[in-house]
């Protein structure tokens, strides 16, 4: 249903609603893959992938991978 969406609406709100699906998942992992492909949809919309790499982290540094973490911040 969110693939539908990209054409539809601003790119932060986009990344936003990506973000609150991608709590959905039992699995920090699947979360993290989820943003990633959201990310390839969002290639050219700087401030939205600046959104989805803050998520990211904060993912990561949830699974305990700190220097991961820093080094996408």
């Amino acid at each position: 249903m969110i693939e539908k969406l990209y054409d539809r609406i601003n790119p932060l709100k986009y990344a936003l609603i990506s973000i609150a699906c991608s709590r959905q998942f039992e699995s920090i992992e699947d979360s993290i893959k989820f943003l990633e492909k959201t990310k390839d949809r969002l290639r050219n919309k700087r401030d939205a992938l600046f959104l989805l790499e803050i998520s990211k982290a904060d993912k990561q540094l949830a699974l305990g991978l700190h220097h991961d973490c820093v080094d996408l911040l």
